[in-house]
């Protein structure tokens, strides 16, 4: 037998049209949100190459891709691409139409026994997106793709999640502040 080992990269994949959208120009939620998160000390150190990144983000795109094929179909739910409010750009995965809430999607390799609070990153996300689009609903469905760990078993779990008008109000102000810190 003759055999020969190759690598194959999935980061070159095309899984969503989004993927060949250029990116507007302009300050993006998550610009704002990756500053706030390395302000707080969230964002830690590590020897990750872009390439390695690509490939993260290729598991999050599959997920993505994958959860709006399978549950998440027009035209109760709508991928709006992007939208702007005051100056700020963002690109909510999904949009339901009939609860008039924000669909969030992520794939993480973090475990899944943390209480889900402690992502606040995706919460900053989520009611971003809520108050640019005059909602106050956001639903997040988390493929845990080493589960807890003990053993790394794959997990999904989702959250529904209703915001009060004060803490979108507050996360959009923390927002417009921390945007002009990266202006």
């Amino acid at each position: 037998m003759r055999m020969a080992e190759r690598t194959v990269s999935v980061s070159d994949l095309i899984i969503s049209s989004e993927q060949d959208t250029v990116r507007s120009s302009g300050i993006h939620v998550s610009s704002i949100i990756r500053h706030m998160s390395q302000a707080i000390g969230n964002q830690k150190a590590n020897d990750f190459t872009e390439d390695d990144l690509d490939m993260f983000a290729t598991v999050g795109r599959l997920w993505e891709a994958q959860l709006a094929a399978a549950m998440f179909q027009p035209p109760r739910y709508e991928r709006i691409g992007e939208i702007e409010c005051d100056g700020i750009i963002g690109s909510p995965d999904a949009i339901d139409t009939v609860d008039w809430s924000v669909q969030e999607y992520k794939a993480t390799f973090k475990s899944a026994s943390q209480p889900i609070e402690q992502r606040v990153e995706w919460f900053w996300q989520m009611k971003a997106y809520c108050q640019m689009l005059g909602m106050d609903r956001a639903s997040l469905f988390v493929f845990y793709v080493a589960g807890t760990w003990r053993p790394p078993v794959p997990i999904i779990r989702a959250w529904d999640i209703l915001f009060t008008s004060a803490e979108l109000r507050e996360n959009w102000d923390m927002l417009l502040a921390n945007r002009e810190a990266i202006k």
